[in-house]
């Protein structure tokens, strides 16, 4: 968290000098701050592109933002005041209960603003549930392709919400389960012994990393 000064989650900066994208992909961004006096500067992101003065551009989308979970942070995105502005190019990201959306920055034509569902933000679990606007929402041009697996080692890209589509999620985790048939409520990537119950929607779950203890989920 950065308390007076810009990009409390993230700073980039694309210099004239560069030669190719800066990608800012899959993060989950959460209760940050970047402020200064009077002003708000980017407690989830905060870039810097400064402009050529005369000529084309070097090169196109100097900064792409896809695929992230920017949230609760004291703003979502800041940008640098210049002129001429280069924007950003952002797509699929989902800016949620941030004080503010978008500082001298146009949102994108797809980003969403949807609560993610986070299954416990208070304490820092910041997966979101099965039932998140966004499982199954990113744009697979921006996936990470260097990394098959997600933040906690579960494969990369998964047919989460099964519509038979297999799209990268939003954020640093990916909905996954371990194999056909089977569900993983834990996270562990094994098989939870599990009952549905379609009256109430819900699953009755006995966890394999905690045997003898029940938890029950939506889903379905």
């Amino acid at each position: 968290t950065a308390n007076g000064g810009m990009g409390g989650g993230i700073y980039a900066l694309a210099p004239l000098i560069a030669t190719e994208s800066l990608f800012i992909v899959n993060n989950t961004i959460v209760e940050n701050t970047g402020s200064a006096y009077l002003s708000e500067q980017g407690g989830g992101i905060a870039v810097s592109i400064p402009p050529r003065i005369t000529g084309p551009e070097p090169i196109p989308d100097r900064i792409v933002i896809a695929n992230n979970i920017i949230a609760h942070n004291s703003s979502g995105i800041f940008e640098t005041l210049t002129a001429p502005m280069v924007y950003p190019t952002l797509v699929t990201n989902d800016f949620y209960a941030n004080d503010d959306g978008y500082t001298s920055v146009p949102p994108g034509a797809t980003d969403l603003n949807l609560d993610p569902q986070f299954a416990d933000k208070d304490n820092l679990n910041l997966r979101p549930l099965s039932t998140s606007p966004c499982i199954d929402a990113g744009d697979n041009r921006y996936a990470p392709a260097a990394s098959a697996v997600d933040y906690q080692g579960n494969p990369r890209i998964f047919d989460g919400d099964r519509d038979g589509v297999a799209t990268v999620d939003l954020g640093i985790y990916e909905l996954y389960f371990p194999q056909p048939g089977a569900v993983d409520f834990d996270g562990d990537r094994k098989g939870d012994l599990v009952v549905w119950r379609p009256g109430t929607g819900v699953w009755y779950v006995r966890p394999s990393g905690a045997p003898g203890t029940f938890t029950t989920a939506s889903w379905g």
